[in-house]
């Protein structure tokens, strides 16, 4: 059995999903909606209840972390107690998750829960050391720091640190994107504040999107500078008029980079963002390893679905020392 955990309305899961049962294989989907009950953890076994179905990670042959996580409930009865002691009881069923994706580890995999998250500064020095470049950076948290960098490099962007945040709740939508940033906006600042992410802008020739398999880069091109909506973030995207994307070829050196910085990361697969310059430089931007990759797969016609689930088929049957 090929086990997938992966979050509620994923379209991607979804589709890789049909491809397995299109080859005939069973698969069990685990979600951040389904109810976990009636855990048997022991020395050697691992089992529990998935929305009434029983998971025993024995038969598990094959395994891909895709997003979310395992959903224990907490304990009903725990309203009344103190903070402290539902804090510890939220740690003590935390401690049972670890231990399911520790011994998920130990099957044929593709991406893990750990993984999910990837510091965008230790990639960036990570991905410089290797050789691939990278934009002029600074993290701030005063104004006279800001203006110092907004004078060395003229054009600024501000980035989120971490990951950007796309959310609505009680029907408002909160988000965060790249954005410019000027002189006017440094005379707008405080004295200080908490840290953030400034970065010199690059100018955009376009914008690449790829996904990365093991070992293969299967990459977009995405015309944003044609549209000033999309110029400064491609996901400002323009639903009327939307950006053209095209299947590119990446050069081997380039393509040899991301391969050796997702080894040092220890990743299998990725989304990956890079600018290619008027000069034709190739600059890395981040690595998400859970980015979506279903518009890269229609756009250029990739299959990309397809070839995860041939992934997840080879790595359960036809690799067991994997």
């Amino acid at each position: 059995m090929i086990l997938i955990l992966s979050e509620t309305g994923d379209v991607t899961t979804y589709h890789v999903m049909r491809w397995l049962e299109w080859y005939g294989k069973e698969v069990m989907l685990v979600t951040d909606k389904h109810r976990i009950s009636n855990i048997r953890i022991d020395n050697r076994h691992t089992s529990l209840c998935v929305e009434g179905k029983r998971l025993d990670f024995s038969k598990v042959t094959a395994y891909w972390y895709r997003r979310g996580n395992f959903a224990i409930p907490a304990y009903k009865g725990g309203d009344h107690l103190p903070p402290v002691i539902r804090d510890n009881m939220a740690n003590e069923t935390q401690t049972v998750v670890e231990l399911l994706h520790s011994r998920l580890r130990s099957i044929p995999h593709l991406g893990r829960y750990e993984d999910r998250k990837v510091n965008r500064l230790k990639v960036m020095d990570t991905a410089a050391q290797l050789g691939l470049e990278v934009p002029a950076y600074g993290v701030f948290n005063s104004r006279e720091q800001v203006a110092d960098f907004v004078a060395a490099h003229g054009r600024v962007v501000t980035k989120p640190l971490s990951d950007g945040l796309i959310i609505e709740e009680d029907r408002i939508s909160y988000a965060n994107y790249t954005s410019l940033f000027g002189s006017e906006d440094v005379e707008a600042l405080t004295e200080t504040f908490m840290p953030g992410l400034f970065a010199a802008y690059v100018p955009k020739k376009y914008e690449l999107r790829i996904f990365y398999l093991d070992g293969v880069c299967y990459t977009m091109a995405v015309m944003s500078q044609q549209d000033t909506q999309t110029q400064t973030d491609m996901r400002h995207y323009n639903y009327t008029k939307p950006n053209r994307n095209v299947p590119y070829q990446l050069p081997a050196a380039v393509s040899a980079g991301i391969h050796a910085l997702m080894q040092a990361l220890e990743l299998k697969t990725g989304s990956v963002d890079m600018i290619v310059t008027p000069g034709d430089k190739f600059i890395f931007l981040e690595v998400n390893p859970v980015g979506q990759f279903g518009n890269v797969s229609s756009s250029c016609h990739y299959h990309l679905e397809q070839k995860v689930a041939n992934y997840l088929i080879n790595i359960a049957f036809l690799k067991p020392d994997f």
